[in-house]
């Protein structure tokens, strides 16, 4: 029989099936090797105008669930290389109406649905969502299916799940795949109908597959980080003889740890993504220096002596990662581009392709920049407590992340005041209010103390502030607490976002020495003035100086005399001059006094008038408190430097030629 005779013949019985006529009687009746191809047109036109006027099946109502989606609802979006017991329920659901099902028979088909999606999952799911266009399509802007099951095609499924109670059916057993990969393929290897009949009649011809890179994009490319889809390499794949299903990829990179450079890589048809994986260790394959991902799902068909251009697109992180070297190279290497012929034949391509691309910079790690802050508490008094411990803040540090961004997993202070560890409850570290960590005191005072196991996130060009105190015992009257911070790796351990070094810039931080006292006074509201006059009825000049501050008992009475507090004269030279003569008129509250008592929570005013009567021309004069002393409880204190440093009128040049 001619292969056209053949051809009529099992058209004419597929027609008459479907009809319901008996093939025996088709067969038996008609001669289709004495008929003319007109005759046998005409035949195949009667059956056809039959069968088109048949009343169509009706599709199993939505309602009815199939058994393999008991227990089973759509909670993540499904795409070309899925897999699980979600995608044979999909298939399934699919298969229940004959407008939108995966295969009328073989793998895939009603009672023999895969775990696996692939390419006639695809279609199925296309016509699926065309079908029901108006609740999944036009709601996001769409007008025909894209294959791809998202939000609103996986809201149409839960709601056909739950339409109904499941009713159980009669599979036929299933064909039991090999792996995945395999099932996929085979269910790819399906030909929709009418494809052949497009293309061309090439059943039982062998074909060959030949690749090479196309000349874009260039090679050598430059990434920038957080580049999305950029193409880095075009493949054109050549059909010979015959079409080719490709069906899968081997994209092999010359360096052990690819996910460096790139975090996904994709298979693109023109604007059409093909496939996509994550570049990470678990999707690579190899040893030593090279690794190869796989790309499986393909289903591109590369017409008969055509071709067609596959290109590769790679997306990169948004925080740089450092590399030596910073380039890499994919190759599809011979034998790595999988696919079937006309003959179902597994064909692997001969040629190769290339190309290399590098990344913008090599990456840094965070550099953080330690220093302290400018609210960090100045030297002076902490007022302690008889009856309870309290705590004081000491110092407070600025840590900027530059370049990335960094995390703080252990800071080591050295205490530098005179307390000793038996003054001390614990060493507290802090973020705002937020506790972050609480040691108690080395052995030795001037031992390290440690916060450890810490989670400080500081982000890319932000500022974190942390503050450290010290919680002292209770009736702690004396000595001072200090503490300083070295800017090294020892002390400041640090991990940076991208995984790279961290870089500490600045030098230690030191914080000022707060004096413990149970009682002290307070100095606030300080007014000076200093003013150089003629004295009357002769030409000699002086230097008039006048401080004014208030004092606060705070912890209990304090007692100040005009005999415990000294002012002077200084010249340029910041020193202490004798030079004239330098007298001292001190009131408080209005009154000339000896000795003056400040009751614990009461304030006093305190006016300093100094004068000097003798200088030297062209010289700076200031005058300023050297020191002043109050008695508690029986001893004397002193304060001096750094807590009376404000108790000073500015400096004025003498004018004036003493006589």
């Amino acid at each position: 029989m001619s292969e056209i005779m053949k051809k009529f013949t099992a058209i004419a019985l597929t027609l008459a099936l479907a009809l319901s006529i008996a093939p025996a009687t088709v067969g038996a009746t008609v001669d289709f090797e004495g008929m003319t191809v007109e005759q046998l047109q005409a035949l195949v036109a009667q059956l056809q105008a039959q069968l088109d006027g048949m009343t169509p099946s009706t599709p199993v109502a939505t309602g009815d669930v199939p058994t393999a989606c008991a227990g089973i609802s759509f909670s993540r979006n499904l795409a070309l290389g899925a897999s699980g017991t979600d995608v044979k329920c999909l298939q399934a659901i699919l298969n229940m109406d004959p407008a939108t099902q995966v295969a009328v028979s073989g793998v895939g088909s009603k009672g023999q649905e895969t775990e696996y999606f692939g390419g006639l999952t695809r279609a199925a799911v296309i016509k699926f969502q065309n079908k029901y266009a108006s609740e999944v399509l036009t709601p996001i802007g769409l007008t025909a299916g894209t294959g791809f099951v998202g939000t609103q095609t996986l809201a149409k499924l839960n709601a056909m799940l739950t339409a109904a109670p499941t009713t159980p059916t009669t599979p036929t057993t299933p064909t039991t795949p090999t792996d995945p990969e395999e099932e996929g393929e085979e269910e790819e290897g399906e030909e929709e109908e009418g494809e052949e009949e497009e293309a061309g009649d090439y059943t039982g011809i062998e074909g060959e597959l030949e690749i090479k890179v196309t000349p874009s994009p260039i090679n050598n490319q430059e990434l920038a980080w957080g580049s999305e889809n950029v193409s880095v390499m075009g493949v054109e794949l050549k059909a010979k003889h015959s079409p080719i299903k490709v069906s899968r990829i081997d994209i092999e990179f010359n360096n052990a740890r690819p996910f460096d450079y790139i975090n996904s890589l994709a298979i693109y048809d023109g604007d059409n993504s093909l496939a996509s994986r994550a570049v990470n260790s678990a999707n690579l394959t190899g040893t030593g220096t090279t690794r190869t991902m796989r790309i499986s799902g393909l289903n591109v068909t590369v017409p008969a002596d055509g071709s067609k251009v596959l290109t590769v697109r790679v997306s990169t992180d948004s925080v740089p990662r450092k590399q030596t070297p910073n380039t890499i190279t994919a190759t599809v290497k011979a034998s790595a581009v999988r696919g079937i012929d006309g003959a179902e034949l597994t064909q692997y391509n001969t040629g190769s392709a290339a190309r290399t691309f590098y990344n913008a910079a090599a990456a840094e790690g965070a550099q953080l920049e330690v220093k302290v802050n400018t609210n960090s508490p100045e030297e002076g008094i902490a007022i302690t407590d008889k009856n309870n411990s309290t705590e004081h803040e000491l110092l407070r540090v600025d840590v900027k992340a530059t370049k990335n961004a960094g995390k703080i997993t252990d800071l080591s202070f050295v205490p530098a005041g005179t307390i000793t560890e038996s003054t001390v409850v614990a060493y507290k570290l802090y973020d705002g209010s937020t506790l972050l960590g609480s040691e108690s005191a080395s052995s030795s005072a001037s031992a390290t103390f440690t916060f450890s196991s810490l989670e400080i996130e500081i982000a890319k060009d932000s500022t974190k502030t942390l503050t450290v105190g010290v919680e002292v015992v209770k009736n702690t009257t004396t000595g001072t607490a200090k503490v300083t911070l070295p800017v090294t790796a020892n002390n400041i351990v640090a991990e940076s976002g991208n995984d790279e070094a961290v870089t500490l810039t600045g030098s230690t931080v030191t914080g000022e020495s707060i004096y413990l006292r149970e009682a002290a006074p307070v100095i606030s509201n300080i007014t000076t003035n200093i003013a150089e006059t003629v004295q009357e009825g002769v030409s000699t000049t002086q230097m008039s100086g006048t401080i004014n501050f208030t004092l606060t008992a705070q912890g209990g009475d304090v007692v100040a005399s005009s005999g415990l507090i000294s002012a002077q004269a200084a010249t340029s030279g910041d020193t202490v001059t004798t030079t004239g003569a330098t007298s001292s008129l001190i009131q408080v509250d209005g009154k000339v006094t000896a000795d003056v008592t400040i009751n614990s929570g009461t304030s006093k005013n305190v006016t300093i008038s100094t004068v000097l009567t003798k200088g030297k021309d062209g010289d700076f004069y200031w005058f300023f408190v050297e020191s002043l002393k109050y008695v508690y409880d029986g001893t004397t204190y002193t304060m001096d430097g750094e807590l009376i440093k404000d108790l000073k009128t500015d400096a004025k040049s003498w004018k004036k030629t003493n006589l």
